[in-house]
């Protein structure tokens, strides 16, 4: 990936988990965007999930959208704290921390955003508090890191070649995953 496009989708991934903070109380939840050639075919985020199994089996059944497009890499943004949380599991990281991992059959590169919480004035319109994000100094990007294993079988589904008929392939797997409770958009 281009370094002005790892830049920018790093800064729009932040700016998404900034307004998600603010608005809605929370963090960004696991969110891939696959690319074929250098363009973004869109983005899928996780549907609701129960926690546990059912965790694991949603965030690695995001890797149907970059699966169906034919993808040559993939980002994939997750917060660490709420994926340990989620799939009931111990957390690879100690810290509260932004993850954007880019990523093709055969590479990993993570960058990790490490932050602190904070109480933003005022509630959501539920009624719940707003959360603002003070940012750490960004770590050094990671070569090959050791991924939760939701994220990891995202990542190696993610090139498995679906029997879809090419033309309607990612429309057939975006009205899939939109009936399972997954938000997907296409730009391609």
């Amino acid at each position: 990936m281009e370094p002005q496009l790892w830049d920018r989708m790093t800064a729009f991934v932040k700016e998404t988990h900034e307004v998600q903070g603010a608005d809605a109380g929370g963090v960004i939840p696991p969110t891939v965007f696959p690319f074929r050639e250098g363009k973004l075919l869109g983005f899928a985020r996780l549907r609701p999930v129960h926690r546990g199994e059912d965790a694991l089996s949603g965030i690695a059944e995001l890797s149907f959208l970059p699966a169906a497009g034919g993808a040559d890499e993939i980002l994939v943004a997750w917060e660490s704290q709420d994926i340990a949380v989620a799939c009931e599991l111990p957390q690879l990281y100690p810290s509260s921390c932004l993850n954007l991992l880019w990523a093709s059959s055969d590479d990993r590169l993570l960058r990790r955003m490490p932050y602190e919480e904070y109480l933003l004035p005022g509630s959501t319109e539920h009624g719940t508090a707003r959360v603002g994000f003070d940012w750490a100094p960004r770590e050094r990007d990671l070569h090959d890191p050791e991924l939760e294993p939701a994220i990891a079988s995202l990542v190696e589904s993610s090139w498995d070649p679906m029997d879809l008929p090419p033309a309607s392939a990612l429309q057939t797997t975006q009205a899939y995953m939109e009936s399972l409770g997954y938000l997907v958009e296409l730009v391609a």
